[in-house]
């Protein structure tokens, strides 16, 4: 198992490389969670008589060459050598023209790179385009260089951006042209006006459209850590669940209703068995990420900058006056109200009329630096998040009243990856871990007892396991986000977790 993490950290980083590469195109100022791509065409598709100029001309009748596009480039527009990168999947270069004070005063930017057709989606997705409205026809597109882009006019920190995107499915690449500053410019229109495209040419075909793609259904099992054994089973939803963001997809059950957060939406689903029937779909104006429950039936939902909301027998209730992420107790007396800041962690008594007492907990800054996130049990305040002494992160346990009684570790008293979820069992503490994309045990004493992977258990590849809820009668419930087979999106897929522990 740990040759499978360092290999999924190496993959973590490759992943980042690309991103860095390949998504570092600016969001819209108006960026929600919308569902868009641009248009995907091929370079064939050029009329004939743009075919037979494109023909005629060779490199020697375009003053800059690259290796997957030519153009001619007006003098006003220098290059900025130290930013150009270029390789066989790879390239990006930027021309600009200086002002008086050398600042740009406008800018090509011209970036293309391979990557799979999901990544491509949700780079357009940050402009509000609907996929969906691409896919029957209906986005305007422009044609530059025999390829058909999407056309995205954007504003950022008052700077003027007009990004031009398009697919070219054939060798899996993705262009991307953005300008800032005046597009209509003669020295940017002349760049738009000559530039061909020299892409390579291939015979891959896309994934399939969210909607069209095959459900994720896993072949899930049994694992053993000392004496104990873990078994999962797959809760399959009447309909999949297809979150835009990876992290911060939650469940929580509460008798037969599931609520899953995912996106700016709540589901409300009835659980029968191994089955999930989607009852409602509730969409919200703010980004929540957080979820929990008591033992009285209410789940609390909160976030940054939102009110909390809370929801009892699938509907919205009246809900207390509370500020950031917040996490109720399974009794329901009390809450605690967390950001990142140990100094901003208070216990929140919910008071017999609705209304809230606020302590802050003496939550010791020589031990935790960072809070990521906060689980209240039966006995603890467990607080994730990073070691003052720049160990890493850990897994932080304290009594109700803030004191610190110990902190788990793993099993080389080593740091953790990222704890997105834990509870208390008779025998210990039982955790997720979403970087590691494990389940971890301790036992009542701290020791730790053992992992097991996500694969072993939840049949998954490379989830961001994400959530971790414990039902009134003791069931455990556990929410992660997975690529699906077809690579036609990220599947959110919730999981029953039956153990001895």
């Amino acid at each position: 198992m740990k040759a499978k993490k360092v290999l999924a950290a190496v993959m973590c980083l490759n992943l980042c490389l690309t991103a860095a590469a390949c998504g570092n195109k600016e969001e819209s100022s108006s960026k929600k969670e919308s569902s868009s791509s641009a248009a995907e065409t091929t370079v064939s598709e050029t009329d004939e008589s743009s075919q037979e100029t494109s023909e005629a001309k060779s490199d020697t009748d375009y003053n800059v060459v690259k290796t997957f596009w030519k153009a001619n480039i007006p003098d006003t527009l220098k290059e900025d050598e130290e930013y150009a990168s270029e390789d066989s999947e790879y390239s990006d270069n930027i021309f600009k023209v200086l002002n008086s004070n050398d600042e740009v005063e406008r800018s090509v930017e011209i970036e293309i790179c391979t990557e799979d057709t999901m990544a491509y989606r949700r780079d357009i997705i940050g402009y509000d385009i609907d996929l969906k409205e691409y896919a029957e026809g209906k986005i305007d597109t422009t044609t530059l260089g025999g390829m058909d882009f999407v056309k995205i006019e954007t504003e950022t920190w008052g700077e003027t951006n007009t990004i031009f995107m398009a697919r070219y499915e054939a060798s899996q690449m993705s262009v991307t042209i953005k300008i800032t500053g005046d597009a209509d410019s003669d020295d940017i229109q002349s760049v738009l006006n000559t530039i061909e495209f020299t892409l390579p040419e291939g015979t891959e075909t896309d994934a399939p459209y969210p909607w069209d793609g095959e459900p994720l259904i896993t072949e899930t099992g049994t694992a053993d850590i000392g004496s104990y054994s873990l078994t999962a089973k797959q809760i399959i939803a009447s309909e999949s669940i297809l979150p835009n963001d990876i992290f911060d997809n939650r469940v929580v059950v509460v008798g037969d209703t599931m609520y899953a957060l995912s996106d700016y939406h709540l589901y409300i689903l009835k659980v029968n068995g191994t089955e999930a029937e989607l009852q409602e779909t509730v969409e919200f104006e703010n980004d929540y990420s957080h979820m929990s429950s008591d033992e009285n039936g209410n789940v609390y939902i909160s976030g940054f900058m939102g009110p909390l909301l809370v929801y009892r027998d699938g509907k919205q209730t009246d809900a207390p006056d509370v500020e950031d992420q917040f996490v109720i107790s399974r009794d329901g007396s009390f809450g605690v109200e967390y950001f990142t800041s140990p100094d901003e962690v208070n216990k929140v008594t919910i008071n017999a009329d609705g209304t809230v007492s606020r302590e802050t907990l003496p939550i010791d800054s020589d031990i935790i630096s960072m809070v990521s996130d906060v689980f209240i049990t039966k006995d603890y305040i467990l607080i994730s998040g990073s070691a003052a002494d720049e160990s890493g992160h850990k897994l932080f346990v304290f009594d109700h009243s803030g004191k610190h009684l110990k902190t788990l570790t793993d099993e080389e008293d080593g740091p953790l990856g990222s704890i997105t979820g834990a509870v208390q069992t008779d025998n210990g503490i039982l955790a997720v871990d979403g970087n590691m994309r494990s389940v971890m045990l301790w036992d009542n004493d701290g020791k730790f007892v053992g992992e097991a992977d996500d694969g072993d258990l939840f049949g998954t590849d490379y989830p961001w396991i994400s959530g971790l809820n414990q039902t009134k009668d003791g069931k455990i419930y556990v929410s992660m986000v997975e690529e699906r087979a077809d690579n036609s999106w990220d599947e959110m897929i919730m999981f029953q977790l039956d153990s001895n522990f």
